[in-house]
């Protein structure tokens, strides 16, 4: 490795390391609105920072995460089981760090590409209907009947190696319905979709 290799893998444990905080419980917060922006971006909807109002204690009486115009989101992420935000930053924190301690007889190239190329699986609606249900129902006990009604769900899918088929049947929403939430929506890739809406939710949705 370098004198500017090493320079380069300092930046990127410093940007790691702030990465770290904002997968972590301190983070919660900016994810949430970022998850927000990204979503609505997706839908093509022009705005300003601004508008999105992370809500700090999040609790009674509204239970809103994020404040956007009418919108009030509540969201929820969807990992795969077993899996921490932090994760693959933690690992790839202690990659660079461990290379540091010996860099002149370290390939850059080894330091800085995986060993190894995720494979990428086509996922249907209906599975990520079935994930996002799971999560949405877990969060559904929390609130009474009222509450969810001006509830906007938006669901965060964050699943590893996995991509949406966009050619697959729409599933039924029912179930999403029966829960009583304003909307549902989820964010997957880059790609807004909206579940459903009631007449009550904000238009755009």
């Amino acid at each position: 490795m370098t004198e500017d290799e090493r320079l380069h893998i300092e930046q990127e444990i410093a940007h790691l390391k702030h990465d770290r905080r904002f997968f972590s419980n301190a983070g919660k917060h900016g994810r949430e609105r970022l998850s927000c922006a990204m979503f609505l971006r997706a839908l093509g909807l022009r705005f300003s920072d601004e508008e999105l109002i992370a809500d700090p204690n999040d609790g009674p009486p509204d239970h809103i995460d994020v404040k956007f115009r009418a919108v009030g989101f509540q969201v929820v992420e969807v990992l795969d089981e077993d899996c921490h935000r932090q994760d693959d930053v933690k690992a790839q924190l202690r990659r660079y760090e461990e290379a540091l301690q010996d860099w002149r007889s370290v390939s850059f190239r080894d330091v800085v590409e995986p060993s190894h190329r995720p494979m990428w699986y086509p996922m249907s609606y209906s599975e990520i209907y079935a994930r996002l249900s799971e999560v949405l129902a877990k969060k559904a006990f929390r609130y009474d009947e009222k509450a969810r009604a001006l509830l906007d769900a938006l669901g965060c899918i964050q699943l590893t190696s996995m991509h949406l088929d966009p050619a697959s049947p729409l599933p039924d929403e029912t179930t999403f319905r029966q829960r009583g939430w304003r909307s549902v929506s989820f964010i997957m890739s880059m790609s807004s979709h909206v579940v459903y809406a009631t007449a009550a939710a904000p238009t755009f949705l």
